[in-house]
């Protein structure tokens, strides 16, 4: 049977040296068993043992054989463990299972994506001794890219050599866009959670929680080592067209309001405005590449509410008066305000420079 921790988790109630991986799970019986497969296979590099860990699965209110897989899982092997809440999206089931899980390093796997072997091992050896630490890693990326009209297989790493990394700067790093802003490939102290959680802003609730937890943890620690494949798949809620994509834009709006807080930062700020108009711009060439592909979109609506939610008048005052934005995002900034139809056309333009460039 699945479980409802009625319960939040203190200090005292976390087993020391053990890793909690929480794996949210909504509809996803067929994908499921290779991302537990990939959990309990781990195995330590060599010449030492691997740390307990348990395996925290969130079935979010699934309406196919999700649960079932689970409990199957667990009947083989007894650190898998179930524990089921009404549906609610990827952020609030990592709530819950943070609120059940009993280790004091907290590391977040998706369902349909897997762990590589010596991934945990390769994390925990990175981990700080020190509450309110991170270890950031690197992981492959295959399948079909929505955004790119591609089909990507590669490998990317936070850093060629291991660094260790005060909150300040990481965070600088963060919104100059050198750290992932995704929280599997990771590893986090469970302290961290205690004052924040996950907001429901599906498909983007990862980059909205990890610059506030940069800025509260302690250590930041980024490895070069490759610890997960994260699969692409076409349908998936990255690849979809709906509202929430909105989401995008908002969460880079809040990432600028946390940049805008440093004093005498203003390159900070204005890497924050990139990552607004950057943002923006990439959702409406992404709309428009939709409706040529045959999907029923409203272009025009669309462009309303991309203006709306990046905010005209912000976007036309940085044109103009950031020193420090480049001329590429001035043109990305013209494109959102003349529409998804133009921003698609440049970004077909901008793509093809970047061929012909790299073909060289």
């Amino acid at each position: 049977m699945g479980t409802n921790p009625q319960h939040k988790n203190t200090d005292t109630c976390w087993r020391s040296n053990l890793i909690s991986v929480i794996i949210p799970a909504y509809n996803v019986a067929d994908l499921l068993p290779t991302a537990i497969s990939s959990v309990v296979s781990q195995r330590p590099a060599s010449g030492h043992a691997l740390e307990p860990f348990e395996i925290v699965i969130v079935d979010d209110g699934s309406t196919d054989d999700t649960a079932a897989v689970v409990r199957a899982a667990s009947k083989r092997d007894p650190r898998v463990r179930l524990v089921s809440r009404p549906h609610g999206g990827p952020g609030l089931a990592r709530n819950t299972g943070l609120a059940a899980c009993e280790g004091d390093r907290v590391v977040f796997v998706d369902a349909d994506d897997r762990l590589l072997p010596g991934a945990l091992d390769e994390l925990a050896s990175a981990m700080p001794a020190e509450p309110g630490s991170i270890v950031i890693a690197g992981h492959t990326e295959s399948g079909w890219h929505a955004a790119s009209g591609r089909i990507v297989d590669q490998v990317l790493r936070p850093v060629a050599i291991r660094e260790a990394l005060g909150p300040g700067t990481a965070f600088r790093r963060y919104v100059y866009g050198r750290i992932p802003s995704v929280v599997w490939a990771a590893m986090f102290s469970r302290s961290l959670f205690n004052d924040i959680r996950f907001r429901e802003c599906s498909p983007h609730a990862d980059a909205e929680i990890m610059p506030r937890l940069i800025r509260s943890a302690g250590h930041v620690i980024l490895i070069p080592g490759v610890v997960y494949e994260y699969r692409r798949r076409p349908g998936s809620v990255v690849d979809s067209v709906s509202e929430s994509r909105l989401n995008s834009i908002r969460v880079q709006r809040g990432l600028l309001k946390l940049a805008s807080t440093r004093p005498n930062q203003p390159m900070l700020r204005s890497a924050g405005r990139r990552a607004v108009i950057g943002s923006a711009f990439g959702l409406a060439a992404f709309i428009t590449q939709k409706r040529h592909l045959g999907t029923v979109v409203d272009i025009e609506r669309w462009a309303r509410c991309i203006r709306r939610t990046a905010g005209v008048r912000d976007i036309t005052r940085w044109m103009f008066v950031d020193p420090w934005l480049r001329p590429t995002y001035r043109l990305y900034a013209a494109s959102v305000l003349l529409g998804p139809r133009t921003a698609w056309i440049v970004d077909r333009v901008a793509r093809r420079m970047r061929h012909v460039r790299d073909s060289r």
